[in-house]
Protein backbone atom coordinates (compact mmCIF):
# COMPACT_ATOMS: atom_id res chain seq x y z
CA UNK A 1 0.00 0.00 0.00
CA UNK A 2 1.38 3.47 -0.94
CA UNK A 3 1.47 6.45 1.38
CA UNK A 4 0.71 9.98 0.09
CA UNK A 5 2.63 12.79 1.81
CA UNK A 6 2.18 16.59 1.62
CA UNK A 7 5.22 18.87 1.93
CA UNK A 8 3.81 22.33 2.64
CA UNK A 9 6.45 24.81 1.54
CA UNK A 10 4.62 28.12 1.15
CA UNK A 11 1.41 26.39 0.05
CA UNK A 12 -1.88 26.89 1.87
CA UNK A 13 -2.98 23.37 0.99
CA UNK A 14 -1.74 20.50 -1.10
CA UNK A 15 -2.76 20.87 -4.73
CA UNK A 16 -4.47 18.08 -6.56
CA UNK A 17 -1.80 15.73 -7.91
CA UNK A 18 -1.80 12.81 -10.29
CA UNK A 19 1.81 11.67 -9.61
CA UNK A 20 2.33 8.10 -8.69
CA UNK A 21 4.99 5.44 -8.25
CA UNK A 22 4.37 2.53 -10.61
CA UNK A 23 6.43 0.08 -8.52
CA UNK A 24 4.92 -0.52 -5.06
CA UNK A 25 8.43 -1.21 -3.67
CA UNK A 26 11.85 -0.44 -5.11
CA UNK A 27 13.13 -3.19 -7.40
CA UNK A 28 16.67 -4.51 -7.83
CA UNK A 29 19.13 -6.75 -6.07
CA UNK A 30 17.77 -7.51 -2.62
CA UNK A 31 20.87 -9.45 -1.46
CA UNK A 32 24.02 -7.43 -0.95
CA UNK A 33 27.41 -8.94 -1.87
CA UNK A 34 30.53 -7.18 -0.61
CA UNK A 35 31.90 -4.78 -1.73
CA UNK A 36 28.55 -3.69 -3.19
CA UNK A 37 26.78 -1.61 -4.27
CA UNK A 38 23.09 -1.92 -3.39
CA UNK A 39 21.28 -1.23 -6.70
CA UNK A 40 17.56 -0.25 -6.63
CA UNK A 41 15.12 1.44 -9.06
CA UNK A 42 11.74 3.23 -8.81
CA UNK A 43 9.41 3.76 -11.81
CA UNK A 44 7.29 6.97 -11.69
CA UNK A 45 4.92 8.99 -13.90
CA UNK A 46 6.33 11.67 -16.16
CA UNK A 47 5.13 14.61 -14.06
CA UNK A 48 7.44 13.64 -11.17
CA UNK A 49 10.22 16.22 -10.79
CA UNK A 50 12.64 14.42 -8.48
CA UNK A 51 13.02 11.26 -6.38
CA UNK A 52 14.73 10.91 -3.01
CA UNK A 53 15.40 7.78 -0.96
CA UNK A 54 15.11 6.90 2.72
CA UNK A 55 17.52 4.24 4.08
CA UNK A 56 16.84 2.63 7.48
CA UNK A 57 19.44 0.37 9.13
CA UNK A 58 19.07 -2.45 11.65
CA UNK A 59 19.51 -0.01 14.54
CA UNK A 60 16.51 2.11 13.41
CA UNK A 61 18.65 4.96 12.07
CA UNK A 62 17.46 6.75 8.90
CA UNK A 63 19.29 8.65 6.17
CA UNK A 64 18.02 10.59 3.12
CA UNK A 65 19.83 9.78 -0.15
CA UNK A 66 19.70 11.41 -3.57
CA UNK A 67 18.99 9.36 -6.64
CA UNK A 68 22.13 8.34 -8.48
CA UNK A 69 20.28 8.90 -11.78
CA UNK A 70 16.77 10.14 -12.71
CA UNK A 71 15.79 9.92 -16.40
CA UNK A 72 13.19 8.93 -18.96
CA UNK A 73 13.03 5.22 -19.47
CA UNK A 74 12.63 6.02 -23.20
CA UNK A 75 11.05 9.00 -25.03
CA UNK A 76 7.41 9.50 -23.95
CA UNK A 77 7.70 6.77 -21.31
CA UNK A 78 7.52 6.89 -17.49
CA UNK A 79 10.59 8.06 -15.61
CA UNK A 80 13.01 5.85 -13.70
CA UNK A 81 15.04 6.70 -10.59
CA UNK A 82 18.16 4.66 -9.84
CA UNK A 83 20.10 4.34 -6.59
CA UNK A 84 23.57 2.83 -6.10
CA UNK A 85 24.46 2.76 -2.42
CA UNK A 86 27.44 1.47 -0.41
CA UNK A 87 26.09 1.10 3.13
CA UNK A 88 28.14 0.06 6.18
CA UNK A 89 28.25 -3.73 6.26
CA UNK A 90 27.79 -4.04 10.01
CA UNK A 91 24.26 -2.48 9.92
CA UNK A 92 22.44 -5.00 7.73
CA UNK A 93 19.65 -5.62 6.99
CA UNK A 94 18.57 -2.25 5.47
CA UNK A 95 15.18 -1.04 4.20
CA UNK A 96 14.88 1.44 1.33
CA UNK A 97 11.93 3.67 0.32
CA UNK A 98 11.74 5.97 -2.70
CA UNK A 99 9.83 9.32 -2.44
CA UNK A 100 8.56 10.95 -5.63
CA UNK A 101 7.97 14.74 -5.62
CA UNK A 102 5.56 16.66 -7.88
CA UNK A 103 5.61 20.27 -9.06
CA UNK A 104 5.11 21.92 -5.70
CA UNK A 105 4.04 20.41 -2.45
CA UNK A 106 2.90 16.93 -3.28
CA UNK A 107 4.87 13.70 -2.79
CA UNK A 108 4.26 10.03 -2.75
CA UNK A 109 6.25 7.40 -0.87
CA UNK A 110 6.75 3.73 -1.75
CA UNK A 111 6.61 0.77 0.57
CA UNK A 112 10.04 -0.26 1.97
CA UNK A 113 12.23 -2.83 0.25
CA UNK A 114 14.47 -4.91 2.54
CA UNK A 115 18.06 -5.63 1.48
CA UNK A 116 20.03 -8.28 3.37
CA UNK A 117 23.69 -9.25 3.04
CA UNK A 118 24.76 -12.48 1.46
CA UNK A 119 26.70 -14.54 3.94
CA UNK A 120 30.07 -15.14 2.28
CA UNK A 121 31.44 -16.61 5.48
CA UNK A 122 31.90 -20.35 5.82
CA UNK A 123 33.79 -22.97 7.80
CA UNK A 124 34.89 -26.13 5.99
CA UNK A 125 35.31 -29.66 7.44
CA UNK A 126 38.32 -30.27 9.67
CA UNK A 127 41.39 -32.42 9.13
CA UNK A 128 44.03 -33.60 11.58
CA UNK A 129 47.39 -35.26 12.07
CA UNK A 130 47.22 -37.95 13.25
CA UNK A 131 43.80 -39.34 12.43
CA UNK A 132 44.14 -41.63 15.43
CA UNK A 133 45.73 -40.73 18.74
CA UNK A 134 48.12 -43.17 20.37
CA UNK A 135 48.47 -41.25 23.62
CA UNK A 136 51.87 -39.93 22.50
CA UNK A 137 52.83 -36.36 21.60
CA UNK A 138 50.33 -33.76 20.42
CA UNK A 139 47.65 -33.56 17.77
CA UNK A 140 47.30 -30.94 15.05
CA UNK A 141 43.82 -30.03 13.80
CA UNK A 142 43.28 -27.71 10.82
CA UNK A 143 40.14 -25.61 10.25
CA UNK A 144 39.87 -23.96 6.79
CA UNK A 145 37.30 -21.30 5.94
CA UNK A 146 36.33 -18.32 3.82
CA UNK A 147 35.39 -14.75 4.71
CA UNK A 148 37.49 -11.68 5.34
CA UNK A 149 35.27 -10.14 8.04
CA UNK A 150 35.83 -12.72 10.76
CA UNK A 151 37.07 -11.61 14.15
CA UNK A 152 38.46 -14.78 15.72
CA UNK A 153 38.50 -18.59 15.67
CA UNK A 154 38.35 -20.79 18.76
CA UNK A 155 37.79 -24.48 19.44
CA UNK A 156 35.50 -26.64 21.55
CA UNK A 157 36.72 -30.03 22.76
CA UNK A 158 34.14 -32.53 23.98
CA UNK A 159 35.07 -35.72 25.87
CA UNK A 160 33.20 -39.01 26.12
CA UNK A 161 31.23 -37.69 29.09
CA UNK A 162 29.95 -34.67 27.16
CA UNK A 163 32.08 -32.15 29.02
CA UNK A 164 33.18 -29.18 26.89
CA UNK A 165 36.45 -27.25 27.08
CA UNK A 166 37.18 -24.08 25.03
CA UNK A 167 40.63 -23.95 23.40
CA UNK A 168 42.40 -21.04 21.68
CA UNK A 169 43.73 -21.24 18.15
CA UNK A 170 47.49 -21.85 17.94
CA UNK A 171 48.07 -20.23 14.51
CA UNK A 172 45.83 -18.39 12.04
CA UNK A 173 46.73 -17.66 8.40
CA UNK A 174 44.74 -15.35 6.09
CA UNK A 175 45.40 -14.50 2.44
CA UNK A 176 44.17 -11.55 0.34
CA UNK A 177 41.34 -13.58 -1.19
CA UNK A 178 39.68 -14.03 2.21
CA UNK A 179 40.67 -17.69 2.57
CA UNK A 180 41.90 -18.54 6.05
CA UNK A 181 43.08 -21.55 8.04
CA UNK A 182 43.19 -21.93 11.80
CA UNK A 183 45.40 -24.59 13.39
CA UNK A 184 45.16 -26.12 16.85
CA UNK A 185 48.16 -27.94 18.34
CA UNK A 186 47.01 -29.70 21.47
CA UNK A 187 48.18 -32.29 23.97
CA UNK A 188 45.16 -33.97 25.54
CA UNK A 189 45.27 -34.02 29.30
CA UNK A 190 43.82 -37.51 29.41
CA UNK A 191 45.91 -39.52 26.96
CA UNK A 192 43.59 -42.53 26.97
CA UNK A 193 40.33 -40.88 25.95
CA UNK A 194 38.60 -40.21 22.62
CA UNK A 195 37.73 -36.55 21.99
CA UNK A 196 35.50 -34.66 19.56
CA UNK A 197 36.59 -31.25 18.30
CA UNK A 198 34.69 -28.27 16.82
CA UNK A 199 36.06 -25.15 15.12
CA UNK A 200 34.03 -21.97 15.87
CA UNK A 201 34.62 -18.89 13.67
CA UNK A 202 33.12 -15.50 14.45
CA UNK A 203 32.39 -12.83 11.82
CA UNK A 204 31.28 -9.17 11.99
CA UNK A 205 28.45 -9.61 9.53
CA UNK A 206 27.15 -13.10 10.10
CA UNK A 207 27.59 -14.15 13.68
CA UNK A 208 29.20 -17.53 14.33
CA UNK A 209 29.90 -20.54 12.15
CA UNK A 210 30.69 -23.94 13.61
CA UNK A 211 32.42 -26.75 11.76
CA UNK A 212 31.10 -30.31 11.64
CA UNK A 213 32.43 -32.45 14.52
CA UNK A 214 35.85 -34.09 14.18
CA UNK A 215 36.43 -37.25 16.19
CA UNK A 216 39.94 -38.48 17.01
CA UNK A 217 39.81 -41.94 18.62
CA UNK A 218 42.39 -43.18 21.09
CA UNK A 219 44.34 -46.32 20.04
CA UNK A 220 46.76 -48.24 22.27
CA UNK A 221 50.04 -48.68 20.29
CA UNK A 222 51.43 -52.21 20.21
CA UNK A 223 54.73 -51.76 18.33
CA UNK A 224 56.92 -49.34 16.38
CA UNK A 225 56.77 -47.93 13.86
CA UNK A 226 53.12 -47.02 13.62
CA UNK A 227 51.64 -44.88 10.87
CA UNK A 228 51.65 -41.98 11.00
CA UNK A 229 54.39 -41.36 13.57
CA UNK A 230 53.34 -39.02 16.39
CA UNK A 231 54.09 -35.32 16.21
CA UNK A 232 56.38 -33.86 18.86
CA UNK A 233 57.23 -30.32 17.74
CA UNK A 234 60.77 -29.23 18.58
CA UNK A 235 61.57 -25.54 18.09
CA UNK A 236 65.15 -25.78 16.85
CA UNK A 237 67.56 -22.93 16.12
CA UNK A 238 70.72 -23.27 14.02
CA UNK A 239 73.67 -20.84 13.98
CA UNK A 240 76.19 -21.79 11.27
CA UNK A 241 79.72 -20.40 11.17
CA UNK A 242 82.45 -21.02 8.60
CA UNK A 243 83.32 -24.59 9.61
CA UNK A 244 80.77 -25.52 12.26
CA UNK A 245 77.14 -25.13 13.24
CA UNK A 246 75.57 -24.81 16.67
CA UNK A 247 72.11 -26.23 17.29
CA UNK A 248 69.88 -25.25 20.19
CA UNK A 249 66.25 -26.09 20.80
CA UNK A 250 63.35 -25.71 23.16
CA UNK A 251 61.01 -28.58 23.92
CA UNK A 252 58.42 -29.48 26.52
CA UNK A 253 59.02 -33.21 27.00
CA UNK A 254 56.29 -35.75 27.55
CA UNK A 255 56.61 -38.48 30.20
CA UNK A 256 57.45 -41.11 27.57
CA UNK A 257 60.32 -39.07 26.00
CA UNK A 258 63.85 -40.32 26.70
CA UNK A 259 66.17 -38.50 24.27
CA UNK A 260 66.97 -36.79 20.95
CA UNK A 261 68.85 -37.76 17.80
CA UNK A 262 70.55 -35.33 15.41
CA UNK A 263 72.41 -36.00 12.16
CA UNK A 264 74.02 -33.69 9.59
CA UNK A 265 74.02 -35.43 6.20
CA UNK A 266 77.42 -36.55 4.95
CA UNK A 267 79.31 -35.26 7.99
CA UNK A 268 78.43 -37.02 11.22
CA UNK A 269 76.91 -40.21 12.38
CA UNK A 270 73.63 -39.99 14.20
CA UNK A 271 74.24 -38.32 17.55
CA UNK A 272 72.08 -39.45 20.47
CA UNK A 273 71.51 -37.04 23.37
CA UNK A 274 69.68 -37.11 26.67
CA UNK A 275 66.19 -35.63 26.83
CA UNK A 276 67.55 -32.81 29.00
CA UNK A 277 70.08 -31.68 26.33
CA UNK A 278 69.26 -28.41 24.64
CA UNK A 279 72.28 -27.70 22.39
CA UNK A 280 74.84 -29.46 20.21
CA UNK A 281 77.71 -28.32 17.94
CA UNK A 282 78.93 -30.03 14.77
CA UNK A 283 82.50 -29.31 13.57
CA UNK A 284 84.48 -30.11 10.42
CA UNK A 285 82.18 -28.41 7.90
CA UNK A 286 83.16 -26.69 4.65
CA UNK A 287 82.56 -22.92 4.25
CA UNK A 288 79.77 -21.73 1.95
CA UNK A 289 78.24 -25.22 1.78
CA UNK A 290 74.59 -26.26 2.12
CA UNK A 291 73.89 -29.10 4.57
CA UNK A 292 70.72 -31.02 5.40
CA UNK A 293 70.04 -32.30 8.87
CA UNK A 294 67.34 -34.29 10.65
CA UNK A 295 66.34 -34.46 14.29
CA UNK A 296 63.99 -36.83 16.10
CA UNK A 297 62.55 -37.38 19.55
CA UNK A 298 63.05 -40.83 21.09
CA UNK A 299 60.19 -42.13 23.23
CA UNK A 300 58.87 -45.41 24.62
CA UNK A 301 55.47 -47.01 24.20
CA UNK A 302 53.63 -49.04 26.91
CA UNK A 303 55.29 -52.26 25.72
CA UNK A 304 58.70 -50.74 26.53
CA UNK A 305 59.84 -50.52 22.91
CA UNK A 306 61.73 -47.39 21.80
CA UNK A 307 60.25 -45.37 18.93
CA UNK A 308 61.19 -42.18 17.06
CA UNK A 309 59.13 -39.32 15.74
CA UNK A 310 58.91 -38.58 12.04
CA UNK A 311 62.25 -37.37 10.63
CA UNK A 312 62.04 -33.64 10.11
CA UNK A 313 64.55 -32.55 7.45
CA UNK A 314 65.86 -28.99 7.42
CA UNK A 315 68.93 -27.27 6.00
CA UNK A 316 71.51 -24.55 6.66
CA UNK A 317 74.43 -22.96 4.78
CA UNK A 318 77.80 -22.29 6.37
CA UNK A 319 79.39 -18.86 6.13
CA UNK A 320 81.81 -18.02 3.31
CA UNK A 321 85.59 -17.83 3.94
CA UNK A 322 88.79 -16.97 2.09
CA UNK A 323 89.37 -19.37 -0.82
CA UNK A 324 92.16 -21.91 -0.88
CA UNK A 325 95.00 -21.27 -3.33
CA UNK A 326 94.80 -22.21 -7.05
CA UNK A 327 96.10 -25.67 -7.94
CA UNK A 328 98.57 -27.23 -10.40
CA UNK A 329 100.23 -24.04 -11.65
CA UNK A 330 102.23 -24.72 -14.84
CA UNK A 331 104.45 -22.27 -16.76
CA UNK A 332 105.92 -22.85 -20.25
CA UNK A 333 108.64 -20.36 -21.25
CA UNK A 334 109.39 -19.06 -24.72
CA UNK A 335 111.71 -16.28 -25.85
CA UNK A 336 109.63 -13.32 -24.59
CA UNK A 337 106.43 -14.96 -23.34
CA UNK A 338 105.28 -17.20 -20.48
CA UNK A 339 102.21 -19.45 -20.95
CA UNK A 340 100.62 -19.92 -17.51
CA UNK A 341 97.89 -22.49 -16.71
CA UNK A 342 96.26 -23.59 -13.42
CA UNK A 343 93.23 -25.26 -11.83
CA UNK A 344 90.63 -23.54 -9.57
CA UNK A 345 90.95 -23.80 -5.77
CA UNK A 346 89.93 -27.08 -4.19
CA UNK A 347 87.82 -25.12 -1.70
CA UNK A 348 86.45 -21.91 -3.23
CA UNK A 349 84.61 -21.21 0.08
CA UNK A 350 82.39 -18.77 -1.81
CA UNK A 351 82.04 -17.56 -5.39
CA UNK A 352 85.38 -17.00 -7.16
CA UNK A 353 85.27 -13.56 -8.77
CA UNK A 354 88.73 -13.43 -10.39
CA UNK A 355 92.42 -14.34 -10.09
CA UNK A 356 95.61 -12.36 -9.47
CA UNK A 357 99.00 -13.14 -11.05
CA UNK A 358 102.13 -11.81 -9.32
CA UNK A 359 105.20 -11.89 -11.56
CA UNK A 360 108.63 -10.27 -11.75
CA UNK A 361 112.31 -10.81 -12.37
CA UNK A 362 114.06 -12.90 -9.80
CA UNK A 363 115.31 -10.66 -7.01
CA UNK A 364 113.19 -7.66 -8.04
CA UNK A 365 109.82 -6.31 -6.96
CA UNK A 366 106.86 -8.22 -8.39
CA UNK A 367 104.17 -6.86 -10.70
CA UNK A 368 100.49 -7.81 -10.42
CA UNK A 369 98.02 -8.59 -13.18
CA UNK A 370 94.27 -8.87 -12.44
CA UNK A 371 92.31 -11.43 -14.43
CA UNK A 372 88.68 -10.33 -14.39
CA UNK A 373 87.20 -13.54 -15.75
CA UNK A 374 86.68 -16.03 -12.96
CA UNK A 375 86.49 -18.91 -15.45
CA UNK A 376 89.99 -18.21 -16.84
CA UNK A 377 92.42 -21.08 -16.34
CA UNK A 378 95.26 -19.74 -18.48
CA UNK A 379 97.10 -16.53 -19.21
CA UNK A 380 100.03 -15.41 -21.42
CA UNK A 381 102.60 -12.88 -20.22
CA UNK A 382 104.11 -11.08 -23.19
CA UNK A 383 106.92 -8.59 -23.84
CA UNK A 384 109.42 -10.15 -21.44
CA UNK A 385 113.21 -10.04 -21.69
CA UNK A 386 115.32 -12.74 -23.32
CA UNK A 387 117.22 -15.19 -21.13
CA UNK A 388 115.70 -13.81 -17.91
CA UNK A 389 114.45 -15.72 -14.86
CA UNK A 390 110.96 -14.80 -13.66
CA UNK A 391 108.97 -15.71 -10.54
CA UNK A 392 105.25 -16.53 -10.96
CA UNK A 393 102.63 -16.73 -8.17
CA UNK A 394 98.81 -16.94 -8.33
CA UNK A 395 95.98 -15.87 -5.98
CA UNK A 396 92.23 -16.62 -6.05
CA UNK A 397 89.68 -13.95 -5.03
CA UNK A 398 86.09 -14.54 -3.81
CA UNK A 399 83.44 -12.41 -2.07
CA UNK A 400 85.37 -12.61 1.22
CA UNK A 401 88.89 -11.81 0.06
CA UNK A 402 92.17 -13.06 -1.45
CA UNK A 403 93.60 -16.54 -0.97
CA UNK A 404 97.13 -17.40 0.06
CA UNK A 405 99.77 -17.37 -2.66
CA UNK A 406 100.74 -20.45 -4.61
CA UNK A 407 104.32 -21.69 -4.30
CA UNK A 408 106.50 -19.50 -6.57
CA UNK A 409 107.37 -21.00 -9.95
CA UNK A 410 110.76 -19.89 -11.35
CA UNK A 411 111.21 -20.10 -15.11
CA UNK A 412 113.72 -18.61 -17.57
CA UNK A 413 112.81 -17.18 -20.95
CA UNK A 414 114.68 -18.37 -24.06
CA UNK A 415 117.81 -16.81 -25.58
CA UNK A 416 117.59 -14.71 -28.72
CA UNK A 417 117.92 -17.21 -31.56
CA UNK A 418 120.12 -16.79 -34.77
CA UNK A 419 118.73 -19.86 -36.39
CA UNK A 420 116.05 -17.86 -37.95
CA UNK A 421 118.39 -15.45 -39.83
CA UNK A 422 120.62 -18.33 -41.04
CA UNK A 423 117.58 -20.11 -42.29
CA UNK A 424 116.46 -16.97 -44.05
CA UNK A 425 119.88 -16.45 -45.71
CA UNK A 426 119.93 -20.06 -46.79
CA UNK A 427 116.48 -19.70 -48.19
CA UNK A 428 117.57 -16.62 -50.19
CA UNK A 429 120.70 -18.35 -51.50
CA UNK A 430 118.71 -21.38 -52.44
CA UNK A 431 116.26 -19.19 -54.28
CA UNK A 432 119.06 -17.50 -56.28
CA UNK A 433 120.63 -20.82 -57.21
CA UNK A 434 117.29 -22.20 -58.27
CA UNK A 435 116.69 -19.12 -60.42
CA UNK A 436 120.13 -19.52 -62.09
CA UNK A 437 119.47 -23.19 -62.76
CA UNK A 438 116.11 -22.37 -64.26
CA UNK A 439 117.75 -19.71 -66.48
CA UNK A 440 120.45 -22.14 -67.65
CA UNK A 441 117.83 -24.73 -68.45
CA UNK A 442 115.85 -22.19 -70.44
CA UNK A 443 118.98 -21.10 -72.37
CA UNK A 444 119.88 -24.71 -73.17
CA UNK A 445 116.36 -25.42 -74.32
CA UNK A 446 116.38 -22.33 -76.54
CA UNK A 447 119.78 -23.30 -77.95
CA UNK A 448 118.73 -26.83 -78.74
CA UNK A 449 115.47 -25.60 -80.22
CA UNK A 450 117.40 -23.16 -82.47
CA UNK A 451 119.86 -25.87 -83.61
CA UNK A 452 117.00 -28.15 -84.45
CA UNK A 453 115.32 -25.45 -86.50
CA UNK A 454 118.60 -24.71 -88.37
CA UNK A 455 118.98 -28.39 -89.24
CA UNK A 456 115.49 -28.47 -90.57
CA UNK A 457 116.24 -25.40 -92.73
CA UNK A 458 119.49 -26.95 -94.17
CA UNK A 459 117.77 -30.22 -94.89
CA UNK A 460 115.01 -28.42 -96.69
CA UNK A 461 117.52 -26.39 -98.79
CA UNK A 462 119.44 -29.53 -99.79
CA UNK A 463 116.28 -31.27 -100.89
CA UNK A 464 115.30 -28.26 -102.91
CA UNK A 465 118.76 -28.08 -104.57
CA UNK A 466 118.82 -31.71 -105.46
CA UNK A 467 115.43 -31.47 -106.95
CA UNK A 468 116.75 -28.86 -109.50
CA UNK A 469 119.87 -30.97 -110.79
CA UNK A 470 119.79 -33.62 -113.72
CA UNK A 471 119.18 -37.13 -112.72
CA UNK A 472 122.54 -38.54 -111.62
CA UNK A 473 121.66 -42.07 -112.57
CA UNK A 474 120.83 -41.07 -116.12
CA UNK A 475 124.16 -39.21 -116.49
CA UNK A 476 126.03 -42.15 -115.11
CA UNK A 477 124.41 -44.51 -117.55
CA UNK A 478 125.29 -42.28 -120.44
CA UNK A 479 128.89 -42.25 -119.35
CA UNK A 480 129.02 -46.01 -119.16
CA UNK A 481 127.52 -46.40 -122.56
CA UNK A 482 130.09 -44.11 -124.14
CA UNK A 483 132.88 -46.07 -122.61
CA UNK A 484 131.62 -49.35 -124.08
CA UNK A 485 131.24 -47.97 -127.58
CA UNK A 486 134.62 -46.22 -127.83
CA UNK A 487 136.87 -49.29 -128.61
CA UNK A 488 134.86 -50.13 -131.72
CA UNK A 489 136.02 -46.97 -133.48
CA UNK A 490 139.74 -47.52 -132.73
CA UNK A 491 142.02 -49.45 -135.18
CA UNK A 492 142.85 -52.97 -134.10
CA UNK A 493 146.52 -53.83 -133.50
CA UNK A 494 148.20 -56.48 -135.63
CA UNK A 495 151.03 -58.58 -134.74
CA UNK A 496 154.23 -58.18 -136.49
Amino acid sequence: MLKTLSFLKGCDRPPTSNIRIDTPTPTGIKEYVSPGPVSLTCLTTRDVKTVLWIRNNSDGESKVLNSTEFRDLFPGSPKIAELKDYPPEDKFPYSYECIAFGKCCDAIRSMPATVSIRQTFSVNPLSSTPLKYYGIGSIEIRCPGFGDKFTRVHWIRTNENGKNVTLNTTTLKLDDAGIWQATLEYKPMNRTMTYIYYCVAENKCCGKKTSPPWRIPYIIPSKCPFIPPPSKPVRITKVPSKRSVQFSWSYDPDPEDIGFTLKVSGITKEERMNITAREFTVHGLVPNQRYDFIYQVIFTIPSGQECKTLSSSKSFTTQADYPSRPQNVSVIAKETTLNITWLPPKYPNGKISHYLISWGKSGEDANSTILNQSMSAKFVLRGLDYSTTYSIRLFAVNNVGVSNSTTPVFVTTGAKSTVTSSLNNGAIAGGVIAAILVLIIVVVILYLTRKRMERKKRSKAVRKFESTRPDNNRLKADCLASEEEAPQNLPQKTGQ
